[in-house]
C-alpha cells in the first residue's frame, strides 16, 4: 500500500465522480482523512479513598437501624494489584473497583445505597509523567468536585495517615449529626490547588461524566466517533440515526465486564469493531468507521423522502384515474361528430363551456391537493395516536408496579408489619417512607412480591410526556377533521362544476350542429391531455433525491477503500492474535479449544472438542470469561509490540476468579497477567471472593484483604 494514497483520488477512481465533487462531498460530511496515530500515553491507578457512613439494619430487629462510620484508602502497584476476600461477595471489592471506574470513566454502576452512604472520594491518577486528583463529595447520592493536576516533584501522599483523619471526619459527623466545617478532604484538596491546577471541575452525574470526558480525550487524543444506528420498529428498516460516542465508549476497553455480555471486547456487541481501534489502531480506522456511520444517515433520509414520494404518487394516480376516465367520454363524443358545421351562432354558448371546463379543472386541482392533505392528516394522527397508547401503557404500566404491596423487605426478607403497612393509605412507601405519588393506590393480596421502585423514573415526567401526547393527538384529530372538510368541500366544488360544465355542453348540443360540440371537446381534450402530462411528470425523482443518492455513493466508495486499507494494516497482526488467543485461552483453563480465530469486524470463531466452528456467544460463562481475557492479553500484547496499541494500559476485571475457575486455572491466569503486566506496561485491578488463590501467585504488597474479624473490605 502506498503511503502517499489519497482518500478523494481513491474515490475518484472507483466512482467516475470529478475531484471536485468528491472532495466538497466528503468535507460537507466530515469523513476524516488517513491519520497518523498520537503517541500512546500510559494511565496508571495510584490510590483509591473514600468515605463516608453506613446506614444498616439492626440485625434481629424489625425497624431499629445503626450508623457506621468507614473510610477506605488504599495504594496500589504499578503491575497487577488484587482485592480479594475469603470465599465472601457482597463485601465491598465492587465498591473499590466502581470508584476507580467512577474517576476514570465518569460514569458509575455502584449501587444506589453505597452512594448514599457516601461522602467523599478522591482517586489519585497519573497520565504520562502527570499526576492528577480525581476528587468529589457526594450530598444523597449525587457528585460535586474537581479534578487537580498535582505540581511537578510533589512528594507522594500519605493515604494511610489520610485514612484515619478521614475516618475521625466521619466518626465526628456521626456524632455531631452534621459535616465537620473544615475536613481532611478539603484540607487536602485546598492544599493541591495551591501547588499544582485545577483542571476541570463537575457537578451532578452528567457533569461528572462531561468533564472526565473531555479531560481525558484531550490527554490521550481519542477522536469523537460517529454510529449509525437503526431505529427499532421503523416505517423502513433503513431509518436510523447518528450517535455521537467519545470517552464512555473507548474506556470500555478499560474493563472486563462481568458475564452477561456477549461482546468479544467491550461491553456492547455493536461497537466492537469500532473500540478495536482502541487496542490496534489504524490509519484509516476513523475514515471506515466516519463514512458508514454518514452513509446510513443519508439512506434513512432517501428512505423518508420515498415514502413521501409515493405518498404524492398516490394522491396522483387517484387524481390520473378520474381525468383518464373524462378524456375517454370525451373522445368517444368527438368521434361521433361531424367535422365542419358553421359556428358563428354558438360563439355565446362555446365561452360559456370554455369557462366551465377552466372551472372543473381547477375544481380537480383542488380535490387532488385536499385529498393529499387528507390523506398526511390521517396518517399523523394514527401516529400521535400510537405514541399515546404507548405513553398510556408505559403509565399504567408504572402505577401498577408502584401500587404493588410489599409484604417483606427485598434485602434481607423480613416481613413487612401492619404498621408500615398503615403508611400506604397515607400515601407513604411501607419501607422508605417516601412519597409514592400514586394518582390511585390500590389493595393487591398480602402475597403479592415486593417491587423496588427505580429511582430514576420520574412520574411528573411520565404524567407531562402523556399530556403532552394527548394534546398532540387532539390538534392533529382537530387538524385532520379540518382536512375532512375541506375535502368535502373541494369533492362538492369538483362536482359542482362538472355539473355545470355538463350543462354548458348539454345547451350547446341542443342548439344546433356539432360543429359547437366539436371545438368544446376538442378544447376540453387538449386540456385533459395537459392535465395527465402534467400529473405524471410528479413520478420523476427530484433532484433532491439524485443529490442524496450521488452522496451515498461516494461515502460507500470512501467506506469500501478505507475499510480495505484498515483490514490490511491489522491482517497480519490478527492471525498473531487468533494463535496467542488459542494459546492463553488453554493456559486458562480452556482446554478443550482448537482453535480461536479472531475477526477483523471483532467475532471470534471458536472451535473446540473437535466439534464445527461457533461464534464465541456460543459458548459457556467460563469459556467466554476465560476468552475475553485472553482476547484483551493478546490485543495488547500485539498492538504494543507492532507500535500501534492506543490502550491507556489501565485494565480492570470484577470477579476474575468467577465462572468456576479451578486453583490451577486461578494461577496460570495470574501469573500470564503479571507477565503481559511486564512486558506491555498494563496495570491490572482485579477483584475476587478466593483471597487465598490470589494469595498464592501475588506478592502481600500488592493484595488488600478484608479485615480478618469480617470479612468486609470496608
Amino acid at each position: 500500500m502506498s503511503p502517499t494514497e489519497d482518500l478523494v483520488e481513491l474515490v475518484t477512481e472507483a466512482t467516475g465522480f470529478s475531484a471536485d465533487e468528491v472532495q466538497n462531498t466528503l468535507t460537507e460530511q466530515k469523513i476524516p482523512r488517513r491519520r497518523v496515530l498520537p503517541t500512546r500515553q500510559r494511565l496508571r491507578v495510584r490510590a483509591v479513598h473514600f468515605a463516608g457512613i453506613k446506614n444498616l439494619r439492626v440485625e434481629g430487629s424489625e425497624h431499629d437501624r445503626t450508623l457506621v462510620p468507614f473510610s477506605f484508602a488504599q495504594e496500589l502497584g504499578q503491575d497487577v494489584f488484587a482485592f480479594a476476600t475469603a470465599n465472601r461477595n457482597d463485601a465491598g471489592k465492587s465498591t473499590v473497583l466502581e470508584t476507580i471506574l467512577w474517576a476514570v470513566r465518569g460514569t458509575t454502576k455502584t449501587a444506589q445505597d453505597v452512594r448514599e452512604w457516601m461522602r467523599q472520594a478522591i482517586v489519585e491518577l497519573a497520565i504520562g509523567d502527570d499526576n492528577f486528583l480525581v476528587a468529589w463529595k457526594l450530598e444523597s447520592g449525587a457528585p460535586t468536585g474537581l479534578i487537580v493536576q498535582r505540581a511537578s516533584g510533589s512528594l507522594r501522599l500519605d493515604w494511610a495517615s489520610f485514612d484515619d483523619t478521614a475516618m475521625g471526619d466521619m466518626t465526628r459527623e456521626f456524632e455531631d449529626g452534621q459535616r465537620p466545617h473544615q475536613s481532611a478532604w478539603d484540607t487536602l484538596l485546598e492544599a493541591e490547588r495551591t501547588t499544582g491546577a485545577v483542571v476541570g471541575t463537575f457537578d451532578g452525574d452528567a457533569g461528572f461524566k462531561e468533564t472526565i470526558g473531555d479531560f481525558m480525550n484531550s490527554r490521550f487524543g481519542f477522536e469523537e466517533a460517529e454510529v449509525f444506528t437503526k431505529n427499532r420498529k421503523a416505517a423502513d428498516a433503513l431509518d436510523g440515526h447518528i450517535s455521537t460516542h467519545g470517552w464512555p465508549l473507548w474506556s470500555q476497553a478499560l474493563r472486563i465486564p462481568e458475564g452477561g455480555s456477549t461482546a468479544t471486547i467491550g461491553e456492547a456487541t455493536q461497537n466492537t469493531a469500532l473500540l478495536l481501534e482502541m487496542y490496534l489502531g489504524t490509519s484509516w480506522g476513523p475514515t471506515a468507521h466516519s463514512a458508514k456511520a454518514r452513509r446510513g444517515i443519508i439512506e434513512s433520509s432517501i428512505a423518508t423522502l420515498r415514502r413521501r414520494q409515493t405518498t404524492e404518487e398516490t394522491a396522483r394516480d387517484a387524481s390520473l384515474h378520474e381525468l383518464e376516465a373524462q378524456l375517454s367520454r370525451f373522445r368517444t363524443e368527438r368521434a361521433a361528430l361531424p367535422e365542419s358545421i358553421d359556428a358563428d351562432t354558438y360563439d355565446d354558448d362555446l365561452r360559456d363551456v370554455q369557462a366551465t371546463a377552466d372551472a372543473v379543472a381547477l375544481a380537480a386541482t383542488a380535490y387532488s391537493e385536499a385529498f393529499t392533505e387528507q390523506l398526511a392528516a390521517h396518517r399523523a394522527v394514527a401516529e400521535a395516536q400510537a405514541d399515546v397508547v404507548a405513553a398510556e401503557e408505559a403509565a399504567m404500566t408504572k402505577r401498577f408496579w408502584h401500587s404493588l404491596k410489599p409484604t417483606c423487605c427485598p434485602r434481607c426478607d423480613e416481613p413487612v408489619q401492619a404498621e408500615q403497612w398503615a403508611r400506604e393509605s397515607e400515601g407513604h412507601c411501607s419501607l422508605c417512607n417516601s412519597a409514592l405519588g400514586l394518582e390511585e393506590p390500590t389493595a393487591l393480596p398480602t402475597t403479592t412480591p415486593i417491587v423496588v421502585d427505580d429511582a430514576s423514573e420520574d412520574s411528573d415526567d411520565d404524567h407531562d410526556e402523556l399530556e403532552l401526547n394527548r394534546q398532540r393527538l387532539l390538534t392533529l384529530v382537530a387538524e385532520a377533521a379540518f382536512a375532512d372538510a375541506q375535502l368535502s368541500v373541494a369533492n362538492e366544488g369538483r362536482l359542482n362544476a362538472f355539473r355545470l360544465h355538463t350543462d354548458a355542453a348539454d345547451r350547446t348540443r341542443n342548439r344546433g350542429t356539432g360543429i359547437a360540440n366539436v371545438r368544446v371537446l376538442d378544447q376540453q381534450i387538449s386540456v385533459l391531455e395537459g392535465r395527465i402530462q402534467e400529473r405524471a411528470s410528479i413520478g420523476v425523482p427530484s433532484a433532491d433525491l439524485e443529490n442524496q443518492e450521488r452522496i451515498v455513493n461516494i461515502l460507500s466508495a470512501a467506506e469500501k477503500a478505507a475499510r480495505k486499507r484498515s483490514d490490511a494494516e491489522r491482517l497480519e497482526l490478527l492471525v498473531s492474535v487468533s494463535l496467542d488467543i488459542t494459546a492463553l485461552g488453554r493456559r486458562l483453563g480452556f482446554h478443550q479449544l482448537d482453535n480461536a480465530d479472531f475477526k477483523a469486524n471483532t467475532w471470534l470463531l471458536v472451535t473446540k472438542g473437535g466439534a464445527t466452528p461457533v461464534h464465541f456467544g456460543k459458548c459457556t460463562p467460563g469459556e467466554q470469561l476465560r476468552l475475553k481475557i485472553a482476547i484483551v492479553i493478546a490485543l495488547l500484547r500485539n498492538g504494543t509490540a507492532a507500535g500501534i496499541g492506543r490502550h491507556p494500559g489501565l485494565l480492570v476485571i470484577d470477579q476474575i476468579t468467577a465462572e468456576e475457575l479451578n486453583p490451577v486455572d486461578v494461577h496460570e491466569l495470574l501469573t500470564e497477567l503479571v507477565a503481559v503486566a511486564a512486558e506491555t506496561g498494563l496495570q491490572v485491578i482485579v477483584g475476587s471472593a478466593r483471597g487465598e488463590l490470589i494469595e498464592d501467585v501475588l506478592d502481600s504488597d500488592r493484595v488488600r484483604m478484608a479485615r480478618p474479624e469480617d470479612d468486609l473490605m470496608w
